[in-house]
């Protein structure tokens, strides 16, 4: 790993864009080309090849040479977000570059415990997040550095940059096991798994009710009763993606059932509508707002849902809920 010489101010902004720039191509080749453990994407049961290595290796030289181009740890927040030092997260990337090249040569066998975690590209991108907003403003301190929910143990940054314009959602209390569950038919999964992963790049995927993510935990008998209970009593907000394939869909059902008693009482501003089209579904009325999602992307879409989940925490403060 690269060494760090003393700090020099001069520039500050345009190194930390480097910087920014540097780690968010790392973490960027990360969730598109390495297996990560801890989520189900496309990458998740390949075995890295050499030329997948190779271009690792030169993302992590690229954002070594930047780190090391005048400014310690201490300056860049970067103990914070656990990137350099002994057994971080970088020198974690390397030591797996390096066993599976070993492997890919015949010199060991594979090693199960060999992987990068959904975790350490959070925390790249977090990272990258702060050092683009300390190159705005260099005199904001690292005491904005929050550690996101359910990731203890595992590198922790400030935020999650996510795409471009992605809310920051730290100051949002979380009151129940998940932050925002997705109710939506398999007809528009390609889009809304899209939309669950940018949440989930936000507020973590531990806190995003999204099938996929939850897996082993789904794979049970009377999956109805214990999912129904999870919009219903589990979930913060929850965002329903409506169409004509909604109101066909027997888990759909279920879930509007839960959905629609949320909508009768008291907590009906936990529940988000969205439209892919203006078809019928049995309990709403003209007078219900939804957003149209028409052309808008993913990013789009994450970053509204992010925002109502803002809005309504800040309702819950504003009357005095209680947010433990």
């Amino acid at each position: 790993m690269s060494k760090h010489t003393p700090a020099r101010q001069s520039g500050l902004p345009i190194r930390l864009g480097q910087i920014a720039d540097a780690t968010a191509q790392l973490a960027k080749y990360l969730w598109d080309r390495v297996p990560l453990r801890g989520i189900h994407n496309p990458g998740h049961w390949l075995r890295p090849d050499d030329v997948v290595l190779a271009d690792l290796r030169a993302r992590l030289a690229a954002l070594e040479d930047v780190l090391a181009g005048g400014f310690p740890a201490s300056a860049l927040g970067l103990q914070a977000v656990n990137l350099t030092g002994d057994f971080a997260l970088l020198g974690l990337i390397e030591q797996w570059i390096d066993n599976w090249e070993d492997v890919l040569r015949g010199r060991k066998q594979p090693d199960p415990g060999l992987a990068i975690h959904v975790d350490d590209y959070r925390a790249l991108k977090r990272a990258a997040k702060l050092f683009r907003q300390k190159g705005a403003n260099p005199a904001a301190g690292a005491a904005a550095i929050a550690k996101p929910p359910g990731t203890a143990g595992r590198p922790a940054g400030p935020g999650d940059a996510g795409a471009a314009g992605a809310m920051d959602v730290t100051i949002a209390p979380q009151q129940k096991r998940f932050r925002i569950a997705l109710s939506f038919p398999g007809e528009h999964r390609p889009f809304v798994e899209q939309v669950a992963t940018r949440l989930a790049e936000s507020v973590g995927f531990d806190k995003v009710l999204y099938d996929k993510f939850h897996e082993a935990e789904f794979a049970r008998p009377n999956l109805d009763t214990h999912l129904q209970r999870l919009y219903h009593d589990e979930t913060d907000l929850i965002a329903v993606f409506l169409c004509a394939e909604y109101e066909q869909k027997k888990w759909c059902g279920l879930e509007w059932r839960a959905i629609r008693d949320l909508i009768n009482g008291p907590q009906a501003a936990t529940v988000m509508l969205l439209r892919f089209d203006k078809s019928e579904i049995p309990g709403m009325f003209p007078t219900d707002g939804y957003v149209w999602i028409g052309d808008r992307t993913p990013d789009d879409i994450a970053n509204l849902i992010l925002e109502r989940l803002r809005i309504n925490a800040e309702g819950a403060v504003a009357h005095g809920k209680s947010t433990a």
